[in-house]
């Protein structure tokens, strides 16, 4: 979380109703949200950026040159230019605040205290502001990237006759933040979700999930049994999951982002390693089988599949909801005869 400082007048780039004015400073003991702005990654190459008044929940609007950059609540046209700004460095840690939209910078019109700030770009220091670190949050700091291991250890291999665990260890993947006002949290506003949790983290942990087990007194040689197993999104509602970050889990697995979460599919994709989807269906399950031939004799047999839990937390690690889902492509049988 940062203020802006104006290299011009020292003041603060802060919040009055929807509009931005130059301010003084603010009390470490007791910071003034509206001065206050989360900076978060619009693209994937960490290019341009959303910038989100705490104290509103609104984010940075560009505009037109020449009018007034305001604070702007309407999440769903987030993915539009005028909602994107570039850090350009000048000197001694300021920069100039472009937006991409218009290709001006976020200039402060006059000195006075209480000055407006429009879009304008101008070769002086009303052009410079120094993003200066208020706080932060250890939760969020803790989400880095993790390589990608397809490899999740073995299942739990039948040595006897005994069925086998439920589900092996689940192992960490990825880990991956994203802007408050991308996610849905109950009957939460943006400005609650601004100031108590302006990143949500979403996690994925890969196991192996034991879907069906079977135990047979006597098989016949040759006999031919047949394991079901269910797969895409096995633990929660498609609806839940849609209507808390607009992402929607196919039966094959896959991520759809529609609604405001399109603007975070290559965030998502890379941080989580998971794949996309350009499907529309409702499906989010469907059935699959596999089948084993036997030998004479008892016999047990065992029907794995991949499977990966998502966790989406606060900012201050407060579980939200999960969702598990299972991979139709990485399906292995065992046995034991």
């Amino acid at each position: 979380m940062y203020g802006f400082q104006s290299r011009r007048t020292g003041n603060y780039l802060h919040r009055c109703h929807d509009t931005l004015v130059n301010h003084h400073g603010f009390d470490d003991r007791q910071p003034d949200q509206d001065a206050q702005w989360l900076i978060h990654p619009a693209d994937q190459e960490g290019t341009w950026f959303w910038i989100v008044n705490r104290g509103k929940g609104g984010l940075l609007y560009g505009g037109n040159p020449g009018a007034e950059a305001h604070i702007s609540r309407d999440a769903l046209d987030a993915n539009t230019d005028p909602y994107k700004w570039k850090f350009e460095p000048t000197s001694d840690g300021y920069y100039r605040i472009r937006a991409r939209s218009t290709d001006e910078c976020l200039h402060l019109t006059s000195d006075g205290f209480g000055a407006h700030v429009n879009v304008q770009t101008t070769a002086d220091q009303f052009v410079e502001w120094k993003p200066v670190p208020v706080f932060d949050y250890p939760k969020v700091l803790a989400v880095k990237p993790v390589p990608f291991k397809h490899e999740i250890g073995d299942i739990d291999r039948l040595t006897s006759f005994a069925p086998p665990a439920r589900e092996t260890a689940p192992v960490l993947l990825g880990g991956v933040t994203v802007p408050s006002f991308l996610v849905n949290d109950g009957s939460q506003s943006m400005d609650w979700k601004a100031q108590h949790t302006p990143y949500y983290i979403i996690q994925r942990y890969g196991s192996w999930a034991r879907t069906e087990c079977q135990e047979l007194p006597r098989a016949s040689d040759g006999e031919v049994r047949r394991l079901k197993a269910t797969v895409g999104l096995v633990k929660q509602e498609g609806a839940e999951v849609e209507k808390t970050l607009d992402i929607s889990v196919t039966a094959e697995a896959g991520f759809t982002y529609a609604g405001a979460s399109a603007k975070i599919t290559s965030t998502v994709t890379a941080g989580l390693h998971t794949k996309t989807s350009t499907s529309t269906t409702s499906s989010h399950t469907k059935e699959t089988e596999r089948e084993m031939k036997l030998k004479a004799g008892r016999a047990t047999l065992a029907l794995w599949v991949r499977q990966d839990t998502y966790k989406l937390l606060r900012s201050n690690g407060d579980f939200l909801s999960s969702w598990t889902v299972r991979d139709p492509d990485i399906i292995t049988m065992d046995s034991h005869q």
